[in-house]
């Protein structure tokens, strides 16, 4: 969302969640952060919270677990079932060496690009690592401003950089859909016949998913062209041009859906064509 809006419209969305009228709007990012996560306080009560502003990495274990029951109780538009594919806490060693690495990643976005982390410290409240299996990361809805991350040995400090684009974008989409929605019925979106191909894992998921992954690739994709350039052998991210080819086909598979306009707000929609635009003037 932050290549899709900008700074000052997703800092608008959390200035409109976090108060009961336009009275009380923040004076200065500093007061727009204390406001939204005490929003995101009342909002989600069962979230534990760190009384700090900015990115929080967990290092407490009774933390960690209680945001990791969240995942497992992710909700019903959970098709990939995040509570089984979190694994273990990581061992002291693992730990130590993975947490440093995430803060040179979170240190070397704040050098690439000063806007984007901001909006990071606004957004993401706390980072918890654990192992897994076969994913790198995720957020929830059930746990907004919070991200699960899985860094691996072989990641370059640009893999966990665009990973935390990745779910710096899931977060503000969630963040934005409390204020606008983006789908009419949320329940026929776990209905097969309207699932559609997504843009990052290219299979068959419901249409939040989809609509996610596109933004997903929209914002990874300029995220390379501002900052990045494109990576020699990335590994959290297909390459761009395979990224492009299916986020466009996804795209395609979405919109082509004869009942899409049933299924999608004009809000999704709008989402959806500019995250198209963005991603076809890098063909």
């Amino acid at each position: 969302m932050f290549y899709l809006i900008g700074v000052q419209e997703m800092a608008k969305t959390l200035a409109l969640l976090s108060s009961r009228d336009n009275s009380n709007l923040p004076k200065d990012f500093k007061e727009l952060e204390i406001n939204f996560h005490k929003f995101l306080s009342q909002y989600q009560p069962k979230v534990t919270r760190s009384d700090k502003l900015g990115v929080n990495i967990v290092d407490d274990k009774d933390w960690e677990s209680s945001l990791t029951n969240l995942f497992a109780t992710d909700s019903f538009l959970n098709d990939k079932n995040q509570s089984c594919v979190i694994g273990e806490g990581l061992n002291d060693n693992d730990r130590e060496v993975r947490v440093q690495k995430l803060q040179s990643a979170l240190n070397e976005l704040s050098k690439v690009n000063s806007e984007l982390y901001l909006m990071l410290q606004l957004i993401i409240d706390s980072i918890f690592l654990r192992y897994a299996n076969d994913s790198g990361g995720g957020s929830t809805s059930n746990a907004i401003g919070v991200v699960w991350i899985n860094n691996r040995d072989s990641w370059a400090i640009t893999d966990l950089m665009e990973l935390l684009v990745h779910e710096l974008t899931h977060n503000a989409l969630f963040i934005d859909e409390l204020r606008f929605l983006h789908f009419h019925d949320y329940h026929k979106l776990l209905q097969p016949e309207n699932f559609a191909q997504s843009a990052i894992l290219h299979t068959k998921r419901p249409l939040d998913k989809v609509l996610h992954s596109i933004v997903v690739a929209a914002e990874v994709l300029q995220f390379r062209k501002n900052c990045l350039g494109e990576p020699k052998t990335p590994m959290v991210h297909p390459d761009s041009s395979t990224m492009i080819k299916q986020a466009l086909d996804a795209y395609r598979s979405i919109t082509g859906m004869s009942n899409y306009k049933e299924l999608v707000t004009e809000r999704g929609r709008w989402i959806l064509d500019q995250s198209q635009a963005i991603i076809k003037e890098l063909t």
